[in-house]
């Protein structure tokens, strides 16, 4: 709801201006690296234009229990992928070539909560071996920058003398993955020995071990699109 809120605002301040100037207003509907994405633009003149879009449409939603070797886990999941745009387009010599920068507002993320009990004498967590009762965990991950940059460069090839198809490509700087975690033992895995000491220090390693494999490679997210646009 929040993300067609700030969609729906950002097309009405772009669509604005376009009554007192003709065929200045694009709208256009397409698919990005976000998502099913709708966009307006408003030329200013033949180099200059301001567009937002807001992309959304891919969630899912999934519960259930595995049954593993070692352990039970029963498990909810959540994930998100989109958010909304403002960026600046200049037409490099008032061709169909653009560069294109702005912000990006996102709502992608991943939340995931699975209660882990034993199937059998004991399993592991890191690298602890967990011999009696359960472990709740609770894990989310989402872009490091809530609000992040973006720049891209495209080309918008005049089909009619309305209709467009747009293309563009380039980068979004998320700044890495905010990984968070939590686990919480029950009262009889705290009897057996694995207290929320132990447990928090296996959490840290794991959060640790993540980032570390995923290292530079999460701080730029692709950004590519394919839209059609019709001018009005």
């Amino acid at each position: 709801m929040k993300l067609m809120t700030y969609g729906a605002a950002v097309l009405a301040l772009i669509a604005a201006p376009a009554v007192a100037q003709e065929n200045n207003m694009r709208l256009g509907l397409g698919v990005t690296t976000l998502g099913g994405t709708l966009e307006g633009q408003y030329k200013i003149n033949e180099n200059l234009a301001v567009r937002g879009l807001f992309a959304g449409g891919l969630s899912a939603k999934e519960s259930g229990t595995e049954t593993d070797s070692d352990v039970i886990s029963t498990y909810t999941g959540s994930a998100n992928l989109g958010g909304g745009a403002v960026l600046m387009d200049y037409y490099v010599g008032g061709t169909g070539f653009k560069v294109s920068g702005g912000v990006l507002l996102s709502t992608t993320g991943i939340d995931l909560s699975a209660n882990l009990k034993p199937n059998g004498a004991s399993f592991e967590f890191g690298d602890l071996d967990i011999t009696a009762g359960s472990v709740d965990v609770d894990a989310s991950a989402k872009f490091q920058r809530k609000i992040a940059p973006i720049l891209t460069v495209g080309y918008d090839w005049q089909i009619t003398e309305r209709f467009s198809l747009n293309a563009e490509i380039g980068a979004i700087a998320i700044g890495g993955l905010d990984i968070q975690m939590k686990a919480t033992p029950d009262a009889d895995a705290i009897n057996a020995g694995f207290d929320q000491a132990a447990i928090d220090a296996e959490i840290e390693k794991e959060i640790k071990k993540a980032n570390d494999d995923i290292g530079n490679a999460a701080n730029l997210y692709p950004f590519i699109g394919l839209m059609g646009t019709w001018r009005f």
